[in-house]
């Protein structure tokens, strides 16, 4: 099981777990937890031999992949010397996995549903071996989060994930629904914090991972507009769990204007103590929407499978500013936005993964 989805199943008993951990900072956080043992960084564990000739089928298939390709980026010599390295990195994890999968007989894994070069190592190299594979909805909604389904059970939050992953062809036999949880921002929705005073408007900005110049264009956009309303709305950011400590601080333009790094303070709190959030497409978005807050997404009107009614978008400084005037101007304009749009799904059964867990 990825170590970080560790909260997932820190209440079920009796099923023995391996966790892996795929960087050091992940591998560090998770010692804190002392139920999530044996726990194992993937960078440290010893690499076990593979027979050459299999390695050398490997490298032989990207090389036809890459001759018998029609697309341009193909040819170019850069993308042919990266391609070569991923791949020499990526037979090197599978030699460390070998290690991991031999230590222990493992039957099952867990990872999230977000494509990424984590699970999909696990999950593809686990059906290699004839191991059955779970996927966990988190992160990231839509295309980026949920596609390719590359498992055996892929657990979504509602029926809306269903129908949406069935418009695409994915049978109906590879889903399951459980009840949302969030593994990176472990706690109860709309945690209280009492000390907590508030005497202006408060935004809350949830901050994506992939792509840093579309955040550096969003926060400065916010910005501009959030020092034109000095002293009549404070924005907070939420840092993605990736994100560094101590980025996008030089782009702050308010006094009101607060970076708060990932573990720093609770992602429950900050959304109870906020009147709305703004997003792209964190799944931050979904848990505002289960704890009853308006949401704005950062984004040219689009269609957005899991809500009905009609969500707010705002994609420049002069929508923004718009967005703080009613905020501060007009103390019932967060409760109008919460009857403007709201999630199809209800979710109203108890969180059953650990009945797959074997």
């Amino acid at each position: 099981m990825r170590a970080e989805m560790y909260p997932l199943v820190a209440d079920i008993d009796c099923r023995p777990i391996v966790y892996l951990a795929h960087h050091k900072k992940e591998y560090n956080r998770m010692l804190k937890q002392p139920g999530c043992r044996p726990l194992y960084c993937l960078t440290d564990l010893p690499e076990k031999k593979i027979p050459l000739s299999k390695e050398d089928h490997v490298s032989k298939q990207v090389t036809i992949a890459i001759q018998q390709s029609n697309l341009p980026f193909f040819k170019k010599k850069l993308f042919r010397l990266w391609m070569k390295q991923a791949v020499k990195k990526l037979l090197i994890n599978i030699r460390k996995l070998e290690t991991i999968f031999d230590r222990h007989p493992i039957s099952q894994t867990l990872y999230g549903s977000t494509v990424n070069r984590h699970g999909g190592l696990v999950t593809t190299y686990a059906q290699v071996k004839n191991i059955e594979t779970i996927n966990y909805q988190h992160g990231i909604l839509g295309e980026l989060g949920h596609l390719p389904v590359n498992a055996d059970i892929n657990f979504v939050w509602g029926e809306s994930h269903v129908h949406y992953l069935n418009s695409f062809g994915v049978s109906g036999e590879k889903l399951k629904i459980a009840h949302p949880k969030f593994p990176k921002s472990p706690g109860p929705f709309g945690k209280q914090n009492t000390s907590f005073t508030k005497k202006k408007p408060s935004v809350l900005v949830a901050l994506q991972p992939l792509d840093e110049t579309f955040n550096q264009k969003m926060i400065t956009a916010i910005e501009i507009a959030a020092r034109q309303m000095s002293g009549k709305v404070s924005v907070h950011y939420k840092l993605h769990p990736d994100h560094p400590v101590n980025c996008y601080n030089h782009l702050l333009q308010s006094n009101e204007s607060h970076i708060h790094p990932h573990g720093t303070k609770s992602l429950q709190e900050l959304i109870h103590n906020a009147d709305i959030i703004i997003t792209h497409t964190s799944a931050v978005a979904y848990e505002a929407f289960l704890a009853k807050k308006a949401v704005a997404f950062y984004s040219a009107p689009t269609d957005i499978y899991y809500l009905s009614g009609s969500p707010l978008f705002i994609h420049d400084f002069h929508s923004i500013k718009k967005l703080f005037t009613n905020l501060a101007g007009n103390a019932g304009y967060h409760e109008n936005l919460l009857k403007r749009a709201f999630l199809k799904d209800s979710h109203t059964e108890p969180f059953n993964i650990d009945d797959y867990i074997t």
